[in-house]
């Protein structure tokens, strides 16, 4: 309730534009939660979290040409050394029973014909027009130690697995900042060290901890982006982030294909563009927001005021007040005395937190064997394809999100996913056709589209306390998703194309029912309608208002009131109305002049 002077002067602020007079629109959800503005100081930030997730990337993909597995049969001996591969396989290698010659035997003599015996290889060569020498064909990593590949491929992914928790924990304790400014640096080192190792042992460990900083970037970048962004630049941000990862990372990971060095030039190129993380240095902050959450007002409202430069407002100290409220109110509704990472199981969030580690684990699993796996072979003209139709396909859902909202568009897009894997199974060959392609842009344009804005589905869950830690946890299950969608085909190796497909039709049929019933508060269209409907309400005449506040009104106490003007050293001076808006910060500073 208003104190009187404050409902006196009002009421006769707006009885005096008479009643057809409309008030000022209430402040927007963005203006309370930013009063710094938005300009540079975002663009900085959303360009770091950009190279970052362009890094991870293609520090994961990368492994695949360091670990790839080429075509390989068994060394030829000294005295055949003058046959060519083709006349060799037809002497000496035997044939599978699928009709391709074998990896791992050979006819003991060669040239025994029927009469020789099939022994094991003991060693091999390669094909190295695909790879280069890498460490498969460096340390012999096939036929019986082919689960090396596979063990090294699980050590990875439970490092980034493990990373991704822990310091999506730590962000939430010790700051977004922090923890960019040490991943850094060990990303770099290790980075560079990947090119080094002659040792199969440490190469191992020199990707784990790879995998392990480059990782650790994603969860405080993606929660600084979205904490310090104005929600309607959000979508604009997710197509950006295509664009540039598409610019990024296919033609670097083309370009260390392309050189056919080994895995010490294929870290060596990949390396080029990771070195823009040294960017992060000059471009990143704090989180104002996670800031005052932890109760850091002074260094929130400098790092605000900072940012109201950088975005071009007047100079002066920010007024958090607004934003610390509406954070308040956010935060009360997620406070348990558990704490941390628990907070995600909470009574209150355990619904919440298992249907979103289910949707990231499937929709991890239903992308990784489609888009970026060689189960279904896609010709380099279809895949150039379906970049242009994706970055098409995202814009205009980017565009839809306003009306329709993120939720709405995500359940859609992975609809339409489970609806063409389902057409596919039913028509699969081997063979590209016209309607075996336009089959497959469709499912992979409609699996770029729902990964990209399910993100920001998923961020909005949380309150800014445990962004970190929701992103970590989340990212972790999509890791855990990519590994398996890696490892069915290697486990259940007569599993066709077309259960493949009829598979992820169930898991994106199931994710599509799990986003269903996410919180409708984590939906921007639900945030948007809310924010509209307090501004309509706002929006009263001067004579309603009146009538209002003179219903709030309670008898004065008998004592008489202190008066306001007093200049007296012991008294406070009174707080002024909250200034909420993109102005605050050159108000407060005209104020304090």
């Amino acid at each position: 309730m208003a104190p009187v002077g404050e409902a006196t002067s009002l009421i006769a602020q707006h009885s005096a534009s008479g009643t057809s007079k409309r008030a000022a629109p209430a402040p927007s959800e963005d203006d309370i939660r930013l009063p710094y503005g938005f300009g540079s100081f975002q663009l900085f930030i959303m360009f770091g979290t950009i190279v970052a997730g362009a890094t991870f990337t293609l520090h994961d993909e990368s492994f695949r040409l360091t670990a790839g597995v080429m075509d390989h049969w068994c060394r030829r001996p000294a005295e055949f050394a003058n046959l060519s591969v083709a006349d060799w396989k037809e002497m000496a290698i035997p044939l599978n029973e699928d009709g391709v010659y074998s990896h791992c035997v050979v006819r003991d003599p060669p040239n025994g014909g029927l009469l020789s015996r099939v022994v094991p290889c003991t060693s091999w060569e390669y094909d190295l027009t695909t790879y280069g020498n890498n460490i498969v064909s460096e340390w012999n990593l096939v036929c019986d130690r082919r689960w090396i590949v596979d063990l090294a491929r699980v050590a990875y992914s439970i490092a980034c697995i493990a990373s991704l928790v822990v310091f999506g924990v730590a962000a939430d304790h010790v700051g977004r900042r922090i923890i960019v400014f040490v991943a850094v640096p060990i990303v770099l080192v290790a980075g560079v060290g990947g090119s080094l190792p002659k040792d199969l042992h440490f190469f191992v460990a020199v990707r784990c901890v790879i995998s392990a900083a480059a990782s650790a970037l994603l969860p405080p970048l993606l929660a600084l982006m979205y904490e310090v962004s104005p929600t309607r630049t959000i979508p604009a941000y997710t197509v950006a982030t295509w664009v540039v990862t598409i610019i990024m990372v296919p033609p670097t990971l083309a370009a260390a294909q392309a050189v056919k060095g080994g895995w010490a030039a294929t870290h060596l190129v990949v390396m080029l563009p990771t070195c823009l993380l040294v960017v992060l240095y000059y471009t990143i902050d704090e989180s104002p927001a996670w800031l005052l959450v932890r109760g850091r007002v002074e260094e929130a409202e400098r790092i605000a005021s900072r940012a109201a430069r950088m975005n071009g407002l007047p100079a002066g100290r920010c007024d958090l007040t607004g934003a610390q409220r509406y954070l308040q109110e956010h935060e009360e509704r997620s406070r348990d005395d558990s704490g941390g990472a628990w907070l995600l199981c909470s009574e209150r969030l355990r619904m919440r937190t298992t249907l979103l580690m289910f949707c990231w684990t499937a929709l991890a699993y239903c992308y990784v064997s489609f888009i970026f796996s060689d189960e279904i072979f896609v010709s380099v003209i279809v895949v150039i394809i379906d970049m242009f139709l994706t970055t098409g396909a995202a814009i205009v859902v980017a565009r839809c999100v306003p009306r329709y909202g993120f939720k709405r568009l995500v359940v859609a897009s992975a609809l339409l996913f489970a609806v063409m894997s389902t057409a596919l199974s039913a028509v699969y060959t081997d063979e590209e056709t016209i309607l075996r392609n336009a089959l497959l842009l469709v499912i992979r344009m409609a699996g770029n589209v729902t990964l990209m804005f399910f993100i920001t589905l998923a961020a909005n869950c949380y309150s800014v306390g445990i962004h970190c830690t929701s992103l970590g946890a989340g990212l972790a299950c999509s890791r855990l998703g990519d590994t398996m969608a890696q490892m069915v085909p290697r486990i259940f190796h007569g599993l066709h194309a077309e259960a493949h497909l009829a598979i992820a039709s169930i898991l994106m049929t199931l994710f599509a029912a799990a986003t269903q019933f996410l919180p409708a508060e984590s939906d921007w269209k639900r945030r948007a309608s809310l924010v509209s409907a307090k501004s309509a309400v706002s929006e009263a005449t001067g004579e309603e208002l009146r009538h209002m506040l003179q219903d709030s009104l309670v008898p004065l106490p008998k004592a008489p009131l202190r008066p306001h003007h007093s200049s007296s050293k012991g008294d406070k001076k009174p707080h002024p109305p909250t200034e909420y808006g993109p102005y605050t910060c050159s108000r407060l500073a005209a104020r304090d002049v």
